[in-house]
């Protein structure tokens, strides 16, 4: 149990500074004739015995991330017996070593001397061609041939092609197209309900829809299919009729069917939501340009839906409406300037989504009721969604309620100032407090800045970890939070010493926090720990 806890500790320390994801394992190696082909199977590991047995073969640092059993097995297929030739000795590029495997299946040898894999019985799969997609059980390739095998012997062989023939525009496309073109509407009783639609389809070999089923619930009720021409399943049809082509997919003998599960409606004005990555429409105010967080023509779907077989093949992942529209502010009331297709210079008629308009009037967008964000400028920071002026604003039927403007800024830190403090405080004696000796340490900070960057409020916190106390075999982390500890005293001193990054938000500055790394477990106390362990 103690190796166990060891190696679990190691791992959370590495695990700090190595990002782990999981990585497709490398496959073995089988040969067929004159060929040698790639084989997503690995016999060895259906004997838990010959397993341990060659993991005592084959040397310590031969594991990678890509082949976490640390060796690559070189097999053949013969008479349809398959049979074991040679244990490469790591996962790596030749020149290749091969791991003296001794007297470890002797009792597999036939009267040649060969190594048969008796001991194996299963599904065996070789690949050849282009990786095509991830499927239940793995990578998929083009050309994959399975053998199902009993005592290493071939029962059963199947031969397959796998295909994707991909669609003119990408799935995800193709859906957010359809979630923008649903017109929820025409349906009043909608107006404050939601709207689920479970779509299967399956397509020709053409990309065309061959079969369809449509099944849809209503808030939290039950999923139901609905009749053909009901009117929520022709609307959604209509959708569906708007997409050229999908993805074709012959997987291991069968054509996939597509199955999509989707919030289609959430209400009236749903689709005027902004979404992040979208281009926003844009909005004049007091002849200044703002970009407006919210598509008010999609608020009414019946208009867009009069726009839409305009904007058929203006469609980008960036404009899944297909169309940018610019607004104007004034007087108290919202008012739609033009509209330009996606990759069009041109502004378009309004007249053709509004025909009752007379030349020259400014369309009003008594339609709309929303809360809309109007921004300006580019974001403060990376990672966070604030800029120089927001607004924040309530409009109903076109009217404005109420405006409330925000000037935020940034000033950045002193860097030199800070790298000169980074410097005193990993320099300070920490392993004279026997309370630190040995421990790692990082200093924690948070710092609330006044207006021109020195400290209003500080707080510090020492997280430090080590062996436990009467129990060195243990690791514990400890957090000193005692404003009156010496150490957290010095390292309010120096950090009080930097002029901070003041970012200030909606009228209130960002409290700053960061940490210092001072110093890993080391010394006599790692040794100590290590000793314990054995």
């Amino acid at each position: 149990m103690r190796k166990h806890t060891f190696l679990f500790i190691i791992f959370l320390y590495v695990g700090t500074c190595i990002q782990v994801k999981a990585t497709d394992q490398r496959g073995e190696y089988l040969v067929i004739g004159k060929d040698t082909l790639e084989m997503l199977t690995w016999p060895l590991g259906d004997s838990e015995t010959l397993s341990k047995q060659i993991k005592n073969c084959i040397s310590k640092r031969s594991f990678s991330t890509d082949c976490g059993r640390g060796y690559v097995g070189i097999w053949r297929l013969e008479a349809d017996r398959l049979y074991l030739e040679k244990i490469i000795d790591h996962c790596g590029n030749e020149p290749y070593t091969y791991a003296n495997i001794g007297s470890v299946f002797d009792g597999y040898k036939d009267k040649q001397g060969r190594i048969e894999a008796s001991w194996f019985s299963g599904e065996m799969r070789t690949i050849k061609g282009k990786f095509l997609t991830y499927g239940e059980f793995g990578r998929i390739f083009e050309y994959e041939t399975v053998y199902q095998l009993k005592n290493g012997v071939v029962t059963e062989k199947q031969t397959y092609h796998n295909m994707i023939k991909e669609a003119s525009i990408s799935g995800a496309h193709a859906i957010y197209s359809i979630l923008e073109n649903f017109n929820g509407d025409l349906f009043p009783e909608l107006a404050d309900r939601k709207l689920y639609a479970r779509i299967e389809l399956l397509p020709h070999d053409n990309g065309k829809i061959d079969s369809l089923s449509i099944s849809l619930r209503i808030d939290e009720g039950d999923l139901k299919t609905y009749e053909p021409d009901h009117p929520y399943v022709k609307e959604l049809k209509r959708c569906l009729d708007l997409i050229p082509d999908w993805d074709v997919t012959h997987l291991y003998g069968k054509k996939e069917w597509r199955i999509n599960y989707e919030n289609i409606w959430g209400g009236k004005g749903c689709k005027a939501g902004f979404t992040e990555h979208q281009i926003p429409d844009l909005v004049y105010l007091k002849d200044t340009l703002y970009a407006i967080r919210e598509f008010p023509l999609q608020y009414d779907t019946r208009l867009y839906a009069r726009l839409r077989p305009y904007v058929n093949k203006c469609f980008d992942y960036k404009c899944r409406r297909g169309y940018v529209a610019t607004w104007e502010l004034s007087d108290n009331r919202l008012f739609l300037k033009s509209i330009r297709r996606l990759n069009d210079k041109q502004p378009f008629p309004l007249e053709r989504i509004f025909p009752d308009m007379k030349p020259g009037e400014r369309i009003e967008a008594t339609w709309y009721s929303g809360r809309p964000l109007l921004i300006y400028g580019e974001k403060l920071k990376k990672f966070r969604e604030y800029y120089p002026i927001e607004i924040d604003s309530e409009i109903e039927k076109g009217k404005v309620l109420h405006m409330d403007v925000y000037r935020n800024y940034i000033t950045p830190r002193d860097d030199r100032g800070y790298a000169a403090c980074k410097k005193i405080l990993e320099a300070l004696d920490w392993n004279k407090d026997p309370e630190l000796d040995g421990r790692r340490i990082v200093v924690d900070y948070t710092i609330l800045p006044d207006m021109d960057g020195t400290i209003q409020q500080i707080q510090v916190e020492l997280d430090t970890s080590g062996p436990a106390k009467g129990d060195q075999s243990r690791m514990v982390d400890d957090r000193i939070t005692d404003p009156n500890h010496p150490y957290i005293k010095r390292c309010c001193d120096e950090l009080s010493k930097v002029r901070w990054e003041v970012l200030y938000e909606r009228k209130e500055i960002i409290p700053v926090k960061g940490s210092v790394h001072i110093q890993n477990m080391r010394g006599n106390v790692m040794d100590t720990y290590l000793e314990k362990q054995q």
